[in-house]
């Protein structure tokens, strides 16, 4: 277990639940472990630094008087979210997921598109369109 990582409450609910188990602290050996990075990782962070970078040249650019903050951020995010898109086509975006949807009405004979946005496995939520 890591202590550094674990609260209070954490561990005591681990000891708990494993009232004869002994915890060992593994933070040191762990973290040099995290520090040796593979070639693909390295690569990772290259892009996660290049996206960044991007995100952070759309702030500049949406700085003027006037314009509120969330939306400095937003075009922020969103040039930086397009760019991951762009680069990784085949990965979840901001860890949902969308899935369009169809229903039909109650003879069948009119169909309306539904939009599902998952969150988490136990979160769903629905919108028509």
């Amino acid at each position: 277990m890591e202590f550094d990582f674990v609260h209070l409450d954490g561990y005591r609910k681990f000891s708990d639940a494993l009232p004869k188990a002994k915890f060992v602290d593994v933070s040191q050996p762990t973290m040099k472990m995290r520090m040796l990075k593979s070639p693909e990782e390295i690569e990772l962070i290259k892009q996660g630094a290049r996206v960044a970078d991007l995100g952070g040249e759309a702030a500049v650019k949406a700085i003027k008087e006037g314009v509120s903050e969330h939306e400095i951020a937003l075009a922020s995010t969103n040039d930086m979210v397009r760019e991951i898109a762009d680069t990784y086509p085949h990965s979840e975006i901001r860890d949902s997921k969308l899935r369009f949807v169809s229903l039909s009405n109650k003879n069948n004979t009119k169909l309306r598109p539904k939009v599902e946005v998952y969150n988490s496995p136990n979160n769903v939520n629905s919108n028509s369109v």
